[in-house]
């Protein structure tokens, strides 16, 4: 168990092959690496009789500066190693986001920064909110696009190759609580209980689409136009063309549940729905996709 300073906890944590990146309120970035041995292997290692050539060990051990810590499971043991702290931020990082070839923070500094991952090194400092960083994500589709909203309702998008802001719009009345990506459209959620439609290559509003009883500010793109979000207790599929409801699958008989995280699979969905999780599989899309 990794233990650091508890005045700066962490605000994000993503899981990259073996490698964890971390986010704390003190603005750090910081690097872990994941080893995994089984018992047998290590009970090999150990029991292995000595050579005259020496053999190299396959447990890790922290340099100088790093620390070592190890979890145990029933079969397995998990050491984590501290690599590297950087200094992103000069206030608390709030969003962070990564493609597999760069990772993208944002702070209460009103910046972005983009680090590549193979070496760790800062690319660029993205420069266009005037507000705290609230919500960012990084397109799948095209991994060189990123999209972020801040406190003060702005929207920008970003070409995470060159650096450049591809344009920005003033899009929600308070801040942007929530952003997702189709190959056509950019899609945006706001305190202004509102869902904004936005030209994917130029930024100009397509729709605006009022909503009530949302608990949970996580989207999700099912298709091209469909959006999956929430209300109340049910999960919502919303075509964004229209505005209108495709679908609503009610997810319990109880008013006092409500949806508050979606995450999205490859064919399904999960929510939270009261202390239960709920799946919800699309078949059809995955055998359309394929």
């Amino acid at each position: 168990m990794w233990q650091g300073d508890i005045n700066d906890g962490f605000t994000a944590i993503k899981l990259i092959n073996k490698y964890v990146v971390a986010v704390r309120l003190n603005g750090s970035l910081e690097f872990f690496k994941l080893d995994i041995f089984s018992e047998s292997t290590l009970r090999e290692s150990i029991e292995r009789p000595k050579t005259k050539l020496p053999l190299r060990k396959h447990v890790r051990t922290g340099s100088v500066g790093s620390s070592l810590h190890t979890l145990k499971s029933t079969n397995d043991t998990v050491r984590c190693l501290h690599i590297e702290a950087l200094k992103a931020h000069n206030q608390p990082v709030t969003v962070l986001e990564t493609n597999g070839a760069y990772i993208v923070t944002g702070s209460q500094d009103h910046m972005l920064k983009v680090f590549r991952i193979e070496d760790r090194q800062l690319l660029y400092t993205l420069h266009g909110h005037y507000g705290p960083i609230t919500c960012l994500f990084i397109d799948q589709v095209n991994p060189h696009m990123a999209a972020s909203g801040s406190q003060d309702g702005m929207l920008c998008v970003w070409d995470l190759v060159t650096g450049t802001c591809m344009y920005s719009v003033q899009s929600h009345d308070g801040g942007v609580l929530g952003i997702t990506c189709s190959a056509s459209y950019v899609i945006s959620i706001g305190q202004d209980d509102k869902i904004c439609v936005w030209d994917r290559f130029h930024g100009h509003q397509l729709n605006s689409i009022p909503i009530s009883n949302v608990y949970c500010y996580d989207l999700a793109m099912l298709t091209h136009n469909l959006l999956i979000t929430s209300k109340r207790g049910s999960i919502v599929i919303m075509d964004v063309q229209t505005g209108e409801p495709v679908k609503v699958f009610s997810l319990g008989d109880s008013d006092c549940n409500v949806v508050t995280q979606l995450l999205t699979l490859s064919d399904s969905i999960v929510c939270d729905y009261g202390t239960e999780l709920r799946v919800v599989r699309f078949p059809m899309v995955a055998t359309k996709e394929d």
